[in-house]
């Protein structure tokens, strides 16, 4: 049976549903979790090994060993495809090693990290919030070949912009994707039984469903299930990344059984009903708002860094 683990690092304030998500995770148990934070956080779990570190102190550990420094905390979208080769030492006993974001709640992985799937495929889904890759120096180190799509990992991972390279975008070619495929390996890309909500709304669309309003999930003891107003039918669900919904309010006490709705994680002996959605959810008004508060946002966060920096 093939070994997995997952590495997340995550600094500054966890999002609010970090419980939940650790839950999800420790529900899968047949992955091992280490998370490196900055932050507090006392859970128990024998497959969750969470790292108190600071921001400082990660920079190090990855500087020490491929000798380029991270620019911020946002900036480790990038540094995710080398993990594999920073943290060789520790993913030793372990077939595959992958990354992950901490905004995601996880259903049954088991029906995408399968071992036909994992015996199959070199890499298991493509995108930046969660994927994992089989162990061996070639993909661990794939990250160096970036000569291959006329690029220098150097420069991509010392500069201060973000140039998804855990990823690739079909305009410019500059992920780790191209590489893996270049170097002859498979990947198997995401699938639509795996969410990631479009950011422009704050109701749930998803690409296979982009026009189908009321869309919401029950979480039930590590399995998900996508739902709708509009019928009885119900879907399972690999996971749901709730990318840029971090501050959903928690109105449940059980962690393994509840509802997932727009307006927060919602007990599930509740009636699910409009109110839990945004009726007005006009995409262009609201996400010039996100736009203008993250900017604002990071701004300040640019600035109080360069001051640390400087006492």
């Amino acid at each position: 049976m093939n070994k997995i683990a997952i590495i997340s690092p995550y600094f500054g304030e966890l999002p609010k549903n970090i419980f939940l998500t650790l839950e999800s995770m420790k529900n899968n148990s047949f992955i091992d979790w280490y998370i490196y934070t900055n932050e507090d956080v006392v859970f128990a779990a024998n497959n969750i090994i969470i790292n108190n570190c600071t921001f400082n102190e990660f920079k190090k550990i990855v500087k020490n060993k491929i000798g380029t420094d991270i620019h911020s905390p946002y900036k480790l979208c990038d540094y995710k495809v080398t993990y594999g080769y920073v943290f060789s030492t520790i993913l030793e006993k372990y077939d595959f090693w992958g990354y992950c974001d901490l905004d995601i709640v996880f259903g049954d992985l088991k029906n995408v990290f399968s071992e036909k799937n994992m015996n199959n495929n070199d890499k298991i889904l493509d995108l930046g919030h969660i994927s994992i890759n089989r162990n061996i120096p070639d993909i661990n180190k794939a990250f160096m070949q970036t000569h291959l799509i006329n690029k220098d990992y150097k420069k991509i991972l010392n500069s201060k912009y973000i140039w998804c390279f855990d990823e690739r975008y079909p305009t410019n070619h500059t992920g780790i994707n191209d590489i893996i495929e270049l170097l002859g390996y498979k990947i198997m890309p995401n699938i639509p039984i795996c969410l990631d909500t479009n950011i422009q709304y704050r109701n749930f669309y998803f690409e296979n469903n982009i026009k189908l309003k009321y869309n919401y999930l029950e979480y039930k003891k590590n399995k998900l299930y996508l739902k709708n107003l509009s019928d009885l039918k119900e879907s399972e669900v690999v996971y749901i990344h709730l990318q840029q919904k971090k501050d959903m309010p928690i109105v449940t006490e059980n962690f393994n059984h509840y509802f997932i709705t727009p307006r927060g994680f919602i007990a599930y002996n509740k009636k699910i009903t409009k109110k839990y959605f945004f009726i007005n959810d006009l995409k262009i008004i609201w996400y010039l708002k996100f736009r203008i508060k993250r900017k604002i946002k990071n701004t300040i966060k640019n600035i109080n860094n360069r001051r640390g920096n400087l006492n």
